[in-house]
């Protein structure tokens, strides 16, 4: 008779452990889905221009484009077709061109890709500067450019090209990094 008792508890314990685990089982959460992917901006700006200023109130850039999206865990800005204007030291503008740009939260850094191209223009043709390259990073507050790919800077009567960019635009010194070459012409002179 014990053992009757025995099995019968056994099987019951074994019932409700399987009714326990199916409740458990209709009960659970199905889990959300997370969102894999670039993050979604809070807001676009579409046909723009904006003016930002240095930490000391003076214009550090202007830029123009068609379209602008912020992202808001950062609060950068990732920029179509920027048309930037720069100023240095000596109150010149270079006017940049590329096909994106990207704009750190604080205005004090930017990263320009694709077909870029800076020019400064001066009332001194002599003074006159072009650079060329498919990307560019560059540090405002000090002015500093720099990039990893080919480069191309032209000036009246020379054009010098080479991989990787130290630029301080503020000390109007240019350096290409390696494989330098260049082309000068002796009427210039």
């Amino acid at each position: 008779m014990t053992d009757r008792r025995i099995w019968w508890a056994a099987i019951a314990l074994a019932l409700i452990a399987g009714i326990t685990q199916w409740l458990l089982w209709l009960r659970r959460e199905t889990p959300v889905e997370q969102f894999i992917g670039p993050p979604r901006s809070d807001y676009d700006i579409t046909d723009f221009s904006m003016s930002a200023l240095d930490a000391k109130g003076a214009l550090s850039f202007t830029v123009r484009a068609p379209r602008a999206a912020r992202n808001p865990g950062q609060g950068t800005f990732d920029i179509e077709a920027p048309r930037f204007v720069l100023r240095d030291a000596e109150g010149v503008d270079w006017n940049v061109r590329a096909k994106s740009g990207w704009v750190r939260a604080d205005g004090r850094e930017l990263r320009l890709v694709g077909d870029v191209n800076m020019e400064r223009r001066t009332p001194v043709p002599s003074d006159a500067i072009a650079l060329r390259s498919e990307r560019i990073h560059a540090q405002l507050d000090p002015n500093i450019l720099t990039s990893t790919l080919a480069v191309t800077i032209e000036r009246p009567g020379s054009i010098l090209s080479g991989i990787g960019l130290n630029a301080d635009l503020d000390r109007k010194r240019l350096t290409l990094k390696d494989q330098v070459h260049g082309r000068f012409d002796a009427r210039t002179r």
